[in-house]
């Protein structure tokens, strides 16, 4: 009896064993550890993911165009046949159109950007004169005496592709007009009279009659003559600064080209008949110098910003420099000097002597932009903005100042000439 009594006990103690070890585990202190064990193992998978959400690159994307009107200053393409004989010229591409598209990358965490820009200027219309000045003038009898001055014998103007050229005969008499009687006639541009206005024009000692030309050029000529500049920059930059005041720097490489065409009017002879053998446009063209400048070099530039609304409203100033190494080179194509004039009488002809002004030389120079305008910045990442700018391309243009007459110009005496030009632009970008 007792032995059934200590069987039944132990086949109920097993049997009681799962619930007491389930009620232990209820109570055992160290079963909540477990509890939260579990609960934090997808832990590092969620610290993994935002470790990567992190990492991950914005689209830091930015576009950019702007478009505007500018004019050049003027351009001295005077050349001398001699020290006493000269095509006085000046040249100006009155309308220009600017252009300008950018594409960048903006880092993450305020360091920095990518950006490749271009920028162009593109000739829409030019005006140009020109006097064709001599010492010589037709004294008493037709002979040639001397004046104490360059007097202007030619008059050539081209205006909207349209050319006129007239020759004005200087009169002035040793007998009558030598005021001071120093033998020679005195010109003076700074006489009242000397406004080329009406019908008589008078300049010191020398008159001229307006209503008499000894010659009359009409003509239509090309109403552009191609001129163009582009830069191309790819440049790295950084802002900083604060809410009122900030301020950003680029630095970078620029590439650019400028091609296009100068036009100007020489003297082809310096015969015994004073007046004669200027490039009137007609028989004798006016030279046509073509230019081809390129280059490359380091850009930097540096904005200052005055800041309102949280920078919503901007007005900012702007300077760039730039230093590039260039390939200049001129070429006025072929054209003839006259070396005799030949006789009708005699049916002798015209002698001529094939000649061309070419050049081209390594220079570095400097090219410079100031700007200044207002910016307005939206919430959403767009920019609009207003600006005024000066750009200056130094010693950009290569032309000869000098044409020997009677031998060929194999290496022609140049000198160099700045592009200046101020312009208006409006223009909007977007940063993604």
């Amino acid at each position: 009896m007792r032995k059934w009594r200590g069987f039944v006990a132990i086949w109920g103690l097993l049997l009681a064993l799962p619930g007491l070890g389930s009620a232990a585990m209820a109570q055992d202190p160290a079963a909540p550890e477990e509890e939260p064990a579990t609960a934090e193992e997808p832990a590092p998978a969620l610290e993994q993911q935002d470790e990567g959400e992190k990492k991950k690159m914005p689209f830091g994307l930015y576009v950019g165009f702007a478009g505007g009107y500018g004019e050049a200053d003027e351009f001295n393409t005077t050349i001398f046949a001699n020290e006493l004989n000269a095509g006085s010229n000046t040249l100006t591409l009155t309308d220009q159109s600017y252009a300008r598209a950018a594409i960048g990358w903006k880092l993450p965490h305020r360091k920095g950007a990518f950006r490749l820009i271009f920028q162009g200027f593109k000739e829409e219309e030019y005006e140009y004169s020109s006097r064709g000045v001599s010492d010589r003038l037709q004294g008493d009898a037709f002979a040639d005496v001397e004046s104490s001055g360059l007097v202007p014998w030619w008059f050539t103007e081209i205006d909207g592709g349209d050319l006129l050229s007239v020759r004005l005969k200087p009169i002035w008499s040793l007998t009558m007009d030598d005021a001071d009687g120093d033998g020679k006639g005195d010109f003076d541009p700074s006489d009242p009279g000397c406004n080329f206005q009406g019908d008589i024009a008078q300049c010191g000692e020398i008159s001229y009659d307006l209503t008499t030309p000894s010659r009359i050029v009409v003509a239509t000529v090309p109403d552009n003559l191609q001129n163009r500049v582009n830069t191309y920059d790819v440049v790295y930059g950084r802002e900083f600064g604060g809410r009122r005041y900030s301020s950003r720097w680029w630095g970078g490489v620029r590439y650019f080209k400028y091609d296009g065409q100068l036009l100007a009017s020489a003297w082809l002879n310096l015969s015994e008949r004073a007046g004669e053998h200027y490039t009137d446009g007609a028989f004798l063209r006016l030279l046509n110098i073509t230019q081809e400048t390129t280059g490359i070099g380091p850009i930097g530039a540096w904005e200052v910003d005055f800041n309102f609304y949280d920078k919503g409203l901007q007005l900012f100033i702007r300077g760039e420099a730039a230093f590039t190494f260039n390939d200049m080179e001129m070429d006025s194509g072929p054209f003839f000097q006259i070396l005799d004039e030949g006789s009708s009488a005699d049916n002798l002809p015209a002698t001529t002597l094939n000649d061309r002004l070419y050049k081209s030389i390594d220079k570095s120079a400097w090219q410079d932009r100031g700007e200044a305008g207002v910016r307005i910045n939206f919430k959403n990442g767009l920019e609009l903005e207003i600006a005024y700018s000066i750009t200056g391309y130094l010693d950009f243009i290569l032309m000869p100042d000098l044409l020997q007459l009677g031998v060929t110009n194999d290496d022609p005496q140049t000198f160099t000439q700045d592009i200046v030009i101020d312009s208006f632009h409006v223009g909007a970008g977007f940063q993604f």
